[in-house]
């Protein structure tokens, strides 16, 4: 997991920073990032997290081996060998 930095800022200080912003934000003729944008960027996010805990899940438990196991001769030599792979 990755931590963000957080700032140690006096709130009285942080609230006029956002009030400023805010007003600052009523003079511009367009927002930075439209609504759509801001859906979008959530929907990556979720899904990045999902597939993060899927992802440490696979790790945690052990899954089934992998690679080729013999499942039986078919035959007298080698190269009547049944191979058969896991699903």
């Amino acid at each position: 997991m990755r931590h963000l930095p957080v700032g140690h800022d006096e709130p009285l200080r942080r609230r006029i920073d956002r009030v400023s912003s805010a007003a600052r934000a009523l003079r511009r003729p367009c927002p930075a990032v439209t609504g759509d944008e801001g859906v979008a960027s959530l929907e990556i996010a979720i899904r990045c997290l999902e597939n993060a805990r899927q992802s440490q899940a696979r790790a945690a438990s052990p899954g089934p081996p992998r690679g080729p196991r013999r499942v039986g001769r078919l035959g007298h030599g080698p190269e009547k060998l049944q191979v058969g792979f896991p699903h």
